[in-house]
């Protein structure tokens, strides 16, 4: 099975994991990480070396960051030559149940391409217009 770590600024990272996985009752070889960009970049990507290194990653692991070119982004995608990773940018719930639901059915990159699209469909813009005719 797919491994699964996500990196954020801040705690909504870990938040966003145990959310997912209350409702998705799985806790199997996932991992979050809270990102400092007040941190030199060696130490920052020695922690992501540590939380990748705790997860069984012999199918690979996806790693959703919150966003691209940010601190997580850049501490993360060097590391990419050294593990089998796809990373995918804009971690948001949907995306996150997207990639718990499916990790044990295709490969990581299929699984990136799927959670990408999937966490696509569940944007829309609403107003009372919409709603209310």
């Amino acid at each position: 099975m797919i491994a699964v770590l996500v990196l954020t600024h801040g705690q909504f990272g870990e938040n966003l994991l145990k959310t997912a996985c209350g409702i998705m009752k799985d806790e199997l070889n996932i991992k979050a990480l809270n990102l400092s960009r007040r941190e030199d970049f060696s130490s920052l990507r020695k922690k992501v070396r540590e939380r990748l290194n705790e997860l069984d990653s012999k199918e690979g692991v996806m790693v959703l960051i919150d966003a691209y070119g940010g601190t997580s982004y850049n501490t993360t995608v060097p590391m990419m030559k050294d593990y089998n990773m796809s990373i995918v940018t804009g971690v948001n719930l949907p995306m996150l149940l997207s990639a718990l639901t499916n990790r044990a059915r295709m490969p990581l990159h299929e699984l990136a391409k799927k959670v990408s699209e999937d966490a696509k469909k569940t944007i829309s813009v609403l107003s009372y217009l919409d709603v209310s005719a």
